[in-house]
């Protein structure tokens, strides 16, 4: 369900929200409404371009591409739950967001330590999170007194989207993760990808987190038994839109 949420005019002169590109931004401020209110949503750029942007052809991997600069900013953090499901939480929520009678749908992201940026490093302590934001019509509570205790870290620098590396394969983290969420035939979903991103000229701010949205969202179609490997159309629309 949809929720309230204002934005203070500094909002759109804040300097770590002008990192980000002009859809990653107006995507960021579409992320709240659908939100729990802790700031959760579920890692899942399909469900959130059709709550954000159902009116828009952008693909899921165009989302994704921008739910990735909001990570690269210190925006928003992605963890994974005692469920085994990933989750998006948008920094220092709870500080920001003052709301009577707050109702929480997903897990609380302070209660496990496997909160990450695009790097596979944890995002705490957490930053100050950029000015502009608060709640409407639901202010009330204080909100979670432990985040008080939280040091904030110095923005860092943007980091921008590069081409594939000559050398990139299957790190330990990505193995890993795979591993924990059951995913297999990597090397198979690693050529797949490689060869749409090298004749698509893809690039991203973090290539492993790429990958391994491409895993999840099964790229290659090993999971769905695809004859002879080739995509269907749905599969290729989102590759050949993706940015």
């Amino acid at each position: 369900m949809a929720r309230i949420r204002t934005i203070k005019p500094e909002f759109w002169v804040s300097e770590q929200i002008a990192e980000c590109s002009t859809n990653a931004r107006l995507l960021f401020v579409g992320l709240w409404n659908f939100c729990d209110d802790r700031g959760v949503h579920p890692a899942r750029a399909r469900t959130l371009k059709a709550e954000v942007f159902p009116m828009d052809d952008f693909s899921a991997l165009q989302v994704q591409g921008w739910v990735d600069e909001l990570i690269a900013a210190g925006l928003v953090a992605l963890f994974s739950a005692a469920d085994r499901q990933d989750y998006w939480h948008v920094l220092a929520w709870e500080k920001h967001q003052k709301i009577d009678r707050p109702s929480f749908k997903y897990p609380d992201p302070n209660s496990t330590s496997d909160q990450r940026n695009l790097d596979g490093h944890s995002t705490n302590p957490r930053r100050a999170p950029p000015p502009g934001r608060e709640s409407k019509g639901m202010e009330g509570s204080e909100g979670d007194s432990t985040n008080a205790h939280r040091t904030p870290i110095k923005p860092e620098t943007k980091k921008r989207k590069t081409p594939m590396p000559t050398d990139f394969g299957i790190s330990e983290p990505v193995k890993a993760w795979a591993t924990g969420k059951g995913f297999a035939d990597l090397e198979q979903h690693l050529e797949s990808f490689k060869d749409k991103c090298q004749a698509n000229g893809y690039t991203y701010v973090n290539w492993d987190a790429a990958f391994m949205s491409a895993v999840r969202d099964d790229w290659a179609k090993l999971r769905q038994g695809v004859v002879g490997g080739k995509p269907t159309g749905s599969q290729k629309t989102a590759w050949d839109g993706a940015r």
